[in-house]
């Protein structure tokens, strides 16, 4: 077998994904729709993303937000 073969193979012994989408998986179809047009959108400032996140029971910070978006989006 190759080592590319074999790295493939192998499955990861950690969760993947980030804490942001563990969050998208865990709303409901509208709320994650609404949560991704957010992060999308360049005039929502990531503090208001975190606030409203955070009322509803999700730990998240501003910078978690802020490292997602430029990461998934090129954005901050």
């Amino acid at each position: 077998m190759r080592l590319l073969d074999e790295i493939a193979a192998e499955k990861p012994r950690y969760r993947r994904g980030t804490k942001i989408d563990r969050i998208i998986e865990q709303l409901d179809e509208q709320d994650s729709a609404d949560f991704v047009a957010a992060l999308r959108d360049k005039t929502i400032p990531n503090v208001v993303i975190m606030r409203v996140m955070k009322r509803r029971g999700f730990d998240i910070s501003e910078s978690g937000i802020s490292l997602y978006r430029s990461q998934i989006y090129g954005t901050k």
